[in-house]
């Protein structure tokens, strides 16, 4: 049986320097070199994996050699570079994505999109978000009021952005309380409700 712990003498296997090791070193498998630049050196030329060599910039890494055949990823990649985000042009990272992380769960893509079953200040939320804040009140044509709303047409409040029009807050309470009104606005919009 071999005594693991004395030293042996050994040389170094780069460069025969003499050195003294422990044996116990030895029997793992290590300690055959006196430095580490021995040890790099002697490790010149050995690949290790592509994937390291990818990193290092590898003579061998991307080149693409004459009548080579790619996949079609790697032709979209070459000639045409990243893709983009549908909604704002932002460069994607990965190949496969159509949408930017801020815009893959935006409006109906989102998870917790409800569709028509969407509640009531929500909807009005959509509204405001899509056709912008009103300006100008479709039924006195003022522009001095302080504040305009966005007034259902039909009363079922559907996504359908059409079915929407801007009225001031007292022509909008006009339009909800009295159905006399209603009717009046209804009319000089040029739609019966």
């Amino acid at each position: 049986m071999i005594e693991k712990n004395y030293k042996s003498e050994v040389s170094c296997r780069t460069c025969n320097k003499k050195m003294e090791i422990w044996t116990y070193r030895l029997l793992q498998g290590r300690g055959g070199y006196c430095s580490k630049s021995c040890y790099y050196t002697s490790r010149k030329g050995i690949r290790v994996s592509p994937q390291s060599e990818f990193k290092n910039g590898h003579p061998f890494g991307k080149r693409i050699q004459k009548g080579q055949h790619l996949s079609p990823a790697t032709e979209f990649k070459l000639t045409k570079g990243k893709p983009r985000c549908l909604d704002c042009g932002k460069e994607l990272y990965n190949y496969n994505a159509i949408y930017c992380k801020l815009h893959a769960q935006f409006g109906e893509r989102g998870s917790s999109w409800k569709g028509d079953n969407v509640g009531y200040g929500a909807l009005h939320h959509w509204v405001k978000k899509n056709l912008g804040e009103p300006l100008i009140c479709w039924y006195c044509n003022t522009s001095t009021a302080k504040k305009y709303h966005w007034a259902n047409r039909s009363g079922e409040y559907k996504r359908d952005l059409n079915d929407w029009f801007r009225l001031c807050v007292s022509c909008h309470h006009f339009y909800d309380r009295d159905p006399i009104k209603r009717q009046d606005i209804a009319d000089f919009l040029g739609r019966l409700i």
